[in-house]
Order: C-alpha cells, then sequence, then structure tokens
C-alpha cells in the first residue's frame, strides 16, 4: 500500500496504490456529500468526463483502509502534469472542465475547485480523475472555482497566444499557474481590454486589489 502524494491536499479522501489498483478512500467528513453525488458519478462517467470508478464491498479491505466508502479507479496509462502540456492539450483539458462544469450545472451540481491538476490524458482525450470534486449546487452561488481556472488554464493560455511564447517555463515557476496580476503586466493595451480578458482577468482582479486595501 503507497499513498499517492498528489492526493494528501484532499481532505474529502486519499488515493492509493494497492496491489496495481488506484483506491481512493471517503473520509468522514465527506460521507454525506460521497452519497450525494453517488448518481451523478456514474452519469459523468457514462458520459465521458470523469474517470471509471466503481465502489468496492469488500468489507476487510475498507477496514485496511478505515474508510466506510472505498472507490476504484480505472489505472492511468500515463501520469502528465499541466506544465509538461503543449497549447493545443491545455486547451482541450480547459474546455474539458467547461463543459463538465455545464454538464453538472445542468443536473443541479457543480465542481468544487477548478485544478487543472484534475484532469489527466488517455491517449489524446482528457478526462476528469477527482471523483469527489462534485457537491450540489446551491442556487445563487458564484463560481468559487474562477479564479483557479482563470490561473491555471485561462491565463497560461492567453499568455502564450498573446505573447507568442510557451507558458510551460513560467508554469513551472509556479505550479498554482500564472496569477491575474501577474497576467496583466505581460499584456499589451489592445490584448487588455478584449472583452473575454477584461471580464475574466482585468475586473476580478480590479475587485480583487479593491478588497485587499480595504482591510488593510
Amino acid at each position: 500500500m503507497s499513498r499517492i502524494s498528489g492526493s494528501f491536499r484532499d481532505p474529502s479522501g486519499n488515493v492509493f496504490k494497492y496491489e496495481n489498483k488506484i483506491l481512493r478512500t471517503v473520509s468522514k467528513i465527506a460521507e454525506e456529500r460521497y452519497l450525494s453525488i453517488k448518481n451523478i458519478i456514474q452519469d459523468s462517467i457514462k458520459n465521458n468526463f470523469l474517470i471509471d470508478t466503481i465502489e468496492i464491498n469488500d468489507e476487510s479491505l475498507k477496514k485496511k483502509f478505515n474508510s466506510s466508502f472505498l472507490l476504484e479507479h480505472k489505472k492511468i496509462p500515463y501520469i502528465s502534469y499541466p506544465y509538461e502540456w503543449s497549447f493545443e492539450q491545455l486547451r482541450c483539458a480547459a474546455l474539458h472542465h467547461l463543459n463538465y462544469q455545464i454538464f453538472l450545472l445542468d443536473r443541479g451540481f457543480i465542481l468544487t475547485d477548478a485544478s487543472a491538476y484534475n484532469i489527466q490524458f488517455i491517449g489524446s482525450n482528457p478526462i476528469f480523475i477527482d471523483s469527489l470534486s462534485l457537491r450540489e449546487y446551491e442556487n445563487g452561488a458564484p463560481w468559487q472555482g474562477h479564479n483557479q481556472f482563470c490561473e491555471q488554464f485561462l491565463n497560461p493560455l492567453v499568455f502564450s497566444s498573446e505573447n507568442k511564447i510557451n507558458f510551460n517555463n513560467i508554469y513551472k515557476g509556479s505550479f498554482e499557474g500564472i496569477k491575474n496580476s501577474e497576467i496583466i503586466n505581460m499584456l499589451k493595451f489592445m490584448t487588455k481590454i478584449k472583452p473575454a480578458i477584461f471580464f475574466n482577468i482585468l475586473l476580478p482582479n480590479f475587485f480583487d486589489s479593491l478588497s485587499k486595501k480595504k482591510k488593510i
């Protein structure tokens, strides 16, 4: 049994490699949420958004992992990271994330975050791998992952597209992506006033800066 290091940050459960299988525990604090998302997990798999996942009913194995619920994920042939991807791969992953978000919203659910590390590739096809990053949507609630989506998806893509420079090296220097405050200084004025960039990057950064000044 060996815990996959990247999963330690997730309070909902950890991922382990066990007898050549990929297993995910469900922590006590996430049990109720897991029960509420079981059906949408299966719908997500059927619609090719989420990695194949089954619930293991082996009581002895669940006891070994000290978990009331234990999930098994399909094994990814090759693990890669956003800072290693090509421009096309990052764009493809970003669209997959957005399409999955829309799919979930139409069914009353939402992704809890917008981490690019929750997406892997099987061949050339992106697939979401964190089955516990789902929750029921609260009517009127804002998209809490918007800023993270910009930093890890949109900003690196804008950086490469507008400056004709690969985002990989700057992404390697900051595994969380490119902050809004940083990307603004890397863009020309005419680029900044493009509607998609103005409303998704400049305006949120302005209000964020304003909020921080008020707290000082």
